[in-house]
């Protein structure tokens, strides 16, 4: 019962590292456990658009994007992700529960040159994600 918590995965390679965590509970031996019913992949959402950058700074960089309602459920937040050799070689994600379709991602190193990704979520999941912005200079 101890082992109840939070657990996360690290995959790493000489060019960079990606991360995921899930909360697992442990419960008595003998309780009967519900298995979790597998989601209908409809209710996840889709891949958003590839965000365009609609404005630059020396450390914020602005997005943009459209969700993808033709396919999967509508999302009710949104992902950000970053990658920059200025800020370690990996995939990091730079804003979580962003409700709407357009972002400022402040805090950038200066003088780096930057790629972004966005993904959709709701309560039933993550989107895969977009396809990557053009890269963008601070």
């Amino acid at each position: 019962l101890g082992d109840t918590g939070r657990y996360t995965c690290i995959a790493s390679t000489p060019s960079g590292e990606a991360t995921w965590s899930a909360y697992i509970e442990v419960q008595e031996f003998g309780v009967p456990v519900q298995p979790p019913r597998p989601t209908d992949p409809n209710l996840i959402p889709s891949a958003p658009s590839k965000p365009e950058v609609t404005d630059v700074s020396r450390n914020t960089v602005t997005l943009s994007w459209q969700p993808n309602l033709n396919s999967g459920a509508t999302p009710t937040s949104y992902i950000i992700e970053a990658f920059s050799h200025a800020s370690g070689s990996s995939w990091q994600t730079v804003a979580e529960n962003v409700k709407t379709e357009s972002f400022a991602v402040k805090g950038l190193k200066p003088n780096a040159i930057y790629l972004f990704l966005v993904r959709a979520a709701n309560a039933y999941g993550l989107s895969d994600p977009s396809q990557i912005s053009d890269p963008v200079k601070t």
